[in-house]
């Protein structure tokens, strides 16, 4: 047998190693379940979510190199902002990572997400490290109208009206120069508000200016609603000091210039790590 086929058996061996020790999921009615993380965090789910929770009931793991992009970036100690938290995956391995001494706010708006999420927290015993925020982010304080598809709750969005079989809440709109005005220094930033990531950071912009290490890991596609156009919004990246990345599930590429990230990801998804 080859040296690759012995690791490749190896690897697997262990995954299952892993999943047996996180035990089965617990339904906990009412669309709940209780489940743990890959790193044995619990988390309660939401149970008719077809997209993160599917993947969390079954191997405790959602967007691995999204994971591997992010989590070397967090020490304890830090400031972690976590825009988009769902129910709280970066979260709580983002929490873990800053320990004690870090600092972590939270923003969710979708109420039964945030629901989930505050009790994750309590449960892994994280309330003194994460302040969570039931509300959107975005460039100035207000309302928001959000727009849940009860089945993919991750993907709630305030960027298009409703279709039939959706739902509606009128939210708090908050931004984080208003909520991190103690924040002396923030070190990573995660966004994935589904078409609105350019309203956080404009609502950030001197929370970002007083942030010479900072890292923003962000989704990206060339069809969001920008007011500067993508071209634009990248350069305006680099003129803000920061080096340009595409998060790929192959690995974190380096890019040269904001050109260079459209040529590479074209009309698709994808994830970009700006760091300083």
């Amino acid at each position: 047998m080859s040296e690759e086929r012995i690791a490749a058996l190896e690897a697997r061996l262990a995954a299952m190693e892993r999943q047996l020790a996180r035990g089965a999921p617990t339904y906990l009615g009412d669309g709940e379940a209780l489940t743990r993380l890959h790193s044995m965090q619990p988390i309660l789910v939401d149970t008719r979510d077809m997209s993160v929770s599917a993947h969390l009931l079954l191997s405790g793991q959602w967007e691995n190199w999204v994971e591997s992009a992010m989590m070397p970036l967090l020490q304890p100690g830090m400031a972690f902002c976590d825009v988009g938290a769902q129910m709280g995956y970066y979260t709580l391995l983002g929490a873990a990572r800053i320990g004690q001494t870090g600092r972590l706010h939270a923003f969710e708006p979708n109420p039964r997400a945030a629901s989930l999420l505050r009790r994750s927290i309590a449960l892994n015993g994280l309330d003194r490290v994460v302040t969570l925020h039931q509300a959107a982010a975005g460039a100035e304080p207000g309302k928001a109208r959000l727009v849940v598809d009860p089945q993919f709750p991750g993907g709630a969005t305030m960027a298009r009206p409703a279709q039939d079989t959706e739902q509606c809440h009128d939210v708090p709109m908050l931004t984080l120069d208003s909520v991190m005005a103690d924040v002396p220094e923030l070190h990573v930033l995660k966004i994935d508000a589904e078409g609105a990531e350019p309203l956080v950071l404009a609502g950030a912009r001197g929370l970002i200016a007083r942030s010479p290490k900072l890292a923003i890991i962000l989704e990206f596609y060339t069809t969001m609603p920008l007011p500067q156009g993508p071209l634009e919004f990248l350069r305006q990246m680099q003129g803000d000091g920061f080096a340009l990345e595409v998060v790929h599930p192959s690995g974190v590429v380096a890019m040269p210039s904001a050109e260079a990230i459209l040529a590479f990801i074209g009309d698709g998804l994808s994830y970009l790590r700006f760091r300083r």
